[in-house]
């Protein structure tokens, strides 16, 4: 296994959010906390077992896929925008999490972990609105895992001015 698929669908977001949770650990809209000490403003994974995930998208549909490596994967240049951060996971109950909606199970084995959170569309979702019935996701996302030890989070590609205002934010926490 080089890549296991835990997850690929559209979900909604509202207020730009959506996450990443156990049963024992919540964000409990704690933004600060999550990219608190951070460089990267995209993925906050400041409080421990979450992660806190910014979208162009205020609210409504976006694809998202999350996937599992045993290896740190390549970066495809499709991806105009990428974070990485640390993760430890060590409870039942993994999911990802729509803000003021949905969850879903993430078959995440317990373990420290990189996480590599990639963007494409971030502009159009901010500019765009609520995408329409019918009319496919603004922007997409892809979150990757692969076994590592802790280290600082870093932005790995920036190309949009979105994700340029969103690491802004998280530096200035």
């Amino acid at each position: 296994m080089s890549v296991k698929v835990l997850l690929h669908q559209e979900v909604h977001v509202s207020y730009h959010q959506i996450y990443v949770e156990s049963s024992e650990a919540t964000i409990e809209g704690d933004v600060n906390g999550a990219f608190l000490g951070q460089v990267n403003g995209l993925c906050g994974a400041g409080i421990p077992g979450t992660l806190l995930m910014f979208t162009g998208t205020h609210t409504g549909r976006i694809g998202f896929t999350v996937e599992l490596h045993r290896d740190r994967p390549t970066l495809p240049g499709v991806w105009e925008d990428a974070v990485e951060v640390s993760f430890t996971t060590d409870s039942d109950g993994l999911e990802l999490v729509e803000c003021c909606g949905d969850r879903y199970p993430l078959d995440l084995p317990d373990g420290d972990y990189r996480v590599r959170y990639s963007a494409r569309g971030m502009t159009e979702g901010h500019q765009g609105g609520v995408p329409q019935e019918g009319q496919p996701p603004w922007d997409h996302y892809l979150l990757q895992f692969w076994p590592a030890p802790p280290a600082p989070d870093r932005v790995t590609r920036m190309t949009t001015e979105h994700a340029e205002y969103w690491h802004k934010s998280a530096r200035a926490r």
